[in-house]
């Protein structure tokens, strides 16, 4: 035989490659996709299904159907029963073009069976994946596998269309990752369960039905891993979902939500921005998110919205990278979120406004130095204040008068400390440090 093997299989139940024998054969050069036991007996069987003219993936289809298949009792059974192969029958086979990449879901929902992709193969590395509304079933890559492809497109014209990962499973998209509603209604897009992981090049979620949430990207467990190298845009009609016991999605790029906060669901999320490059945050509107986590190894965070503020619900952790939150909107905490971490490495570099009547220190500084500044316990739950740090001298700024009891004051810097909603009092600790705090040296007189 010359031709190109596109198929194979074995009678025998315990088939051992190279076993010596027409039942144990070897596995043909290049086949990607092989099947065991067409029936359940190991001699005796035939073909008898369709001889109609179909493709090569067709014809596959139908060999490994076992619905095709019969089997005889001896011999003289087989020869005189269905096809005669004796007489090799024409199995005729229409030349198409297959497209690699495309789920079909012909079999099931296995990312990783062969038989469910245009061209029979299970993408790989450089594969672009497009899982649209042709398939006859949602994918899932599962049982522990681990799925790669370069761009992948979840889309849909019509039927429901969801690509799944789970079972501490991975799938990792070198390229650009869509999920996207392109017409008619109805999810369309990803879920990634507990203990999975996922990563790819860029991620964007939108629907032509831009009021809707429907271009879904969903994980809410925080035993998953969520990486996104570059970009992700939440577009309208799309919808990031990291709600429930809550998911941590760490991104390498930017960030843009140019749909609205109710697009994101983030109480519980945590967006970890952990680039190597400056990345920017952009929002049409206030958003809210969870915990903002800082842990970049180099470059700086920018939060570039002009229209609304940034609003941290629970933490803003500050382990590596400055944030820059500009001259407003404003980065703001809520009451009872808390700032950690803070160091000369990673601190609010500008205005930081914190809600609340709890006790608080304001993690900001300028250029490479963290001064914060603290405050007590605060007379409303609803009051607010805003503070800044300033390397400047201030007498220059506000003027030389001083308070009874002020013999001076530093020259080197100052802090901004002021109300920002609501009319709240407080103590305020301000913090020292050499020789950044110059003219300050008596101690004790403090």
């Amino acid at each position: 035989y010359t031709g190109t093997v596109l198929y194979g299989f074995s009678t025998n139940g315990q088939w051992l490659d190279f076993g010596n024998s027409n039942q144990q054969s070897g596995l043909p050069p290049s086949m990607e996709c092989f099947s065991m036991a067409p029936t359940t007996a190991s001699d005796w069987s035939k073909y008898n299904g369709l001889l109609t003219a179909t493709n090569q993936r067709g014809w596959i289809i139908r060999v490994d159907d076992a619905t095709n298949w019969a089997s005889f009792g001896d011999c003289n059974a087989y020869a005189a029963g269905g096809y005669d192969w004796t007489l090799a029958p024409i199995l005729p086979i229409t030349t198409v073009g297959f497209t690699p990449g495309l789920w079909t879901g012909q079999r099931s929902t296995d990312w990783f069976d062969c038989i469910n992709w245009d061209d029979a193969r299970v993408p790989v590395a450089a594969t672009d994946v497009v899982v649209d509304q042709s398939a006859l079933r949602n994918c899932v890559v599962g049982g522990g596998g681990a799925a790669v492809c370069n761009d992948l497109n979840v889309r849909s014209t019509g039927a429901t269309r969801t690509l799944s990962v789970n079972g501490a499973s991975s799938l990792t998209a070198g390229g650009d990752v869509a999920c996207e509603r392109l017409g008619g209604t109805g999810l369309v897009g990803m879920v990634i369960a507990a203990s999975s992981t996922f990563q790819g090049g860029s991620l964007r979620v939108a629907s032509v039905n831009g009021a809707s949430l429907e271009g879904l990207f969903r994980c809410s467990d925080p035993t998953s891993q969520l990486q996104v190298l570059g970009n992700v845009d939440v577009q309208p009609g799309g919808y990031l979902d990291l709600g429930g016991a809550g998911a941590e999605l760490r991104i390498g790029g930017d960030y843009t939500n140019s749909a609205g906060d109710v697009h994101f669901n983030d109480a519980t999320a945590t967006l970890t921005f952990n680039g190597t490059v400056d990345q920017t945050v952009d929002h049409s509107a206030t958003e809210f998110v969870g915990r903002l986590r800082v842990d970049k190894p180099s470059g700086d965070l920018y939060l570039s919205s002009a229209l609304g503020d940034l609003i941290v619900r629970n933490n803003l952790d500050l382990l590596q990278g400055r944030v820059f939150p500009g001259t407003g909107p404003y980065l703001q905490l809520q009451d009872n979120a808390t700032a950690t971490n803070a160091s000369d490495l990673s601190f609010v570099h500008g205005m930081l406004v914190k809600v609340g009547n709890d006790a608080f220190t304001f993690p900001v500084g300028k250029g490479n130095l963290l001064r914060p500044i603290g405050i007590s316990t605060v007379s409303s739950a609803s009051d607010a204040l805003v503070a800044e740090y300033y390397p400047a001298d201030p007498n220059v700024v506000v003027g030389g008068a001083m308070g009874p009891g002020l013999d001076h004051i530093s020259s080197c810097e100052y802090w901004l400390l002021e109300p920002h909603t609501g009319t709240p009092t407080a103590n305020v600790t301000l913090t020292w440090r050499d020789p950044y705090s110059c003219e300050v040296t008596n101690l004790p007189d403090l």
